[in-house]
């Protein structure tokens, strides 16, 4: 932004960097919604932070959705002739077992654990389950211990279509979480607690603000829990 001698360099703290910024703006606390912060970098240029609408959006083309469809018609038909008189909850949750890096990856077991619990009540629930491409065998192994669908996101954006037309999303704290922010998809997510300014911006759902040395640590019976919260609360 210097070094290319830009007239007008806006950003946060500059009184501070007077060389570097001279539109200054309020510097995030870091304890508020970084949101919060982003917000004021929009002041300089006559916006009222007020009177925005701060909600992410992702948009689909007809084709993406399309190919998402024909996975959730896929995994609906896994479980489409199990019992129905105990079919419980029958909303489309995708899984995302991926993290960007893994100290965030909660283990392969824990999330079977968890999903099996949900499982055992809804039998009838359709269940995609996505990860990196690198941990297909993962996604494979967690899908077909619970009757899941297992799907492979070579992109991005494939991964992002499963989300819109998803129900409600089950993910660690990674990209697909803010995904479903935009798509206003009811999410759990995990989360380490230092780093809940960063959840998904007005985003439905439930939040575990794990404190766990390594997320390894954190029992899926405490997720069990928040994901049933999460079915009864937006399954119905």
């Amino acid at each position: 932004m210097y070094a290319g001698q830009a007239r007008f360099r806006v950003g946060a703290g500059g009184d501070r960097e007077p060389r570097i910024y001279n539109v200054s703006v309020p510097e995030w606390n870091r304890v508020d919604h970084y949101m919060e912060g982003s917000k004021q970098l929009a002041v300089p240029f006559g916006v009222n932070p007020d009177l925005v609408d701060w909600q992410p959006e992702i948009f689909l083309s007809a084709e993406e959705r399309a190919r998402a469809e024909e996975r959730w018609t896929e995994a609906r038909a896994l479980v489409a002739t199990r019992d129905a008189a105990t079919q419980g909850i029958t909303k489309r949750l995708l899984v995302n077992l991926s993290a960007s890096e893994p100290k965030r990856r909660w283990p392969d077991g824990k999330f079977i654990a968890t999903l099996r619990s949900a499982r055992d009540r809804s039998p009838n629930m359709p269940i995609v389950v996505i990860g990196l491409p690198a941990e297909w065998e993962s996604v494979e192994a967690v899908a077909t211990a619970v009757g899941a669908l297992p799907v492979e996101t070579p992109q991005l954006r494939d991964a992002f279509a499963l989300v819109g037309v998803a129900d409600l999303v089950f993910t660690p704290d990674t990209s697909i979480s803010h995904a479903a922010s935009a798509f206003r998809k009811p999410s759990l997510v995990l989360l380490k607690r230092e780093h809940k300014p960063y959840a998904p911006w007005n985003t439905p759902g439930e939040i575990i603000a794990w404190n766990e040395e390594q997320i390894h640590q954190l029992p899926h019976e405490r997720v069990g829990k928040a994901l049933d919260k999460l079915l009864a609360d937006f399954g119905g």
